[in-house]
């Protein structure tokens, strides 16, 4: 039987790393590269989407290149990512805003809303209390970016983005794989393990 090979690639909150394996689960060669946050002001805290899709291809080539593999004997790539900060894009998968990471806290006020008024609900739900996480952000851009939250189509995760960019989907196929679900703020997680999610 022909060897195939597997690609992993994480993307943090400050570098990506890929990771190029054998089917049987050896190591065959890995690659790390930082990833810029930006701190425009005090409190704010953000990525560029692109960077993560940037980055990404970068780590997968130096595997490639490093171990000598051909990109065709790779039977599949997987991605995760940093979980509680959201991505946007648009009709088109085109960033709409900046990648709003989980370190940025103008949603503050919003995680106190929704723990004084729905945080049993919350917690029983999802498994997770309140906390500065997809809800309490996308409630931010709502309310406080109307203008630009117009132009969201859907909001991603990294790993979400990098994977869509790659295959070329629209907006409106964006999606949010289901492990991602207890940072939403929205979902049952019990009801919804085991299927993939899609966050409008």
């Amino acid at each position: 039987m022909p060897k195939t090979y597997l690609l992993g690639v994480d993307l943090g909150t400050s570098s990506t790393k890929s990771a190029l394996y054998t089917s049987d689960g050896n190591l065959v060669a890995d690659a790390a590269v930082e990833v810029p946050i930006y701190y425009p002001k005090p409190g704010v805290v953000e990525q560029e989407n692109d960077d993560f899709y940037q980055t990404a291809a970068q780590t997968v080539k130096r595997c490639l290149q490093d171990s000598g593999v051909d990109p065709g004997k790779v039977a599949a790539i997987a991605f995760d990512s940093q979980m509680a900060g959201i991505g946007t894009v648009d009709e088109d998968f085109n960033p709409a805003t900046r990648f709003d990471s989980w370190l940025d806290m103008r949603c503050q006020p919003y995680i106190e809303y929704v723990d004084t008024n729905h945080g049993d609900l919350v917690t029983r739900l999802t498994g997770c209390p309140p906390t500065c996480d997809h809800c309490p952000k996308i409630l931010w851009w709502k309310e406080e970016q109307p203008e630009e939250y117009k132009r969201i189509a859907k909001f991603v995760t990294p790993a979400g983005y990098v994977a869509g960019k790659m295959v070329g989907l629209k907006g409106e196929d964006a999606f949010m794989d289901y492990t991602f679900i207890h940072f939403s703020g929205f979902g049952d997680a019990h009801k919804v393990a085991g299927r993939t999610n899609c966050l409008n």
